[in-house]
């Protein structure tokens, strides 16, 4: 099967490649990539984050949006909060709260939501076997891999 994979480092968008070439659909790729992404660049794709995905199968002739956001603690309440908010922030749209409690300290955490929706997407789409798919990330985890001079910069 043709095609491509972008990401943001070589190493993951050449491990979906392979994926690519062994017969796997973009979709395959698609998750192979994120998974070696959060192995080498866990800042940039992680796997303690969200995701969206707004998706279309050719195949199917499907589209879906995936919501992998963060869920909230089963203690939380659409009201416990309201008569401390002040509001968002311009820059990214965060709550904003005097004492920070909606972006800093234990008060601020949330479920990640990118392994549940990359599971989503495969389980709807994907073709080739979900662990065959975590196995190039799983390497590079364990054996490491060489710096590049791009990554230093």
């Amino acid at each position: 099967m043709g095609g491509i994979v972008v990401c943001v480092h070589q190493r993951p968008a050449e491990e979906g490649a392979k994926v690519l070439e062994a017969g796997g659909d973009a979709f395959d790729a698609a998750v192979t990539t994120a998974f070696c992404q959060m192995a080498i660049l866990p800042f940039s794709c992680g796997v303690g984050g969200g995701m969206t995905a707004i998706l279309y199968s050719a195949l199917n002739r499907e589209r879906v949006a995936i919501d992998g956001n963060m869920r909230a603690g089963s203690r939380v309440t659409p009201v416990m909060w309201a008569k401390d908010y002040l509001g968002e922030s311009d820059y990214i749209g965060e709550s904003l709260f005097a004492d920070y409690r909606s972006t800093m300290g234990y008060t601020s955490i949330c479920t990640p939501g990118s392994v549940a929706a990359l599971a989503d997407m495969h389980r709807r789409f994907g073709t080739m076997p979900w662990p065959e798919l975590l196995q190039p990330a799983a390497r590079l985890a364990r054996d490491g891999y060489a710096l590049t001079d791009d990554f230093l910069r």
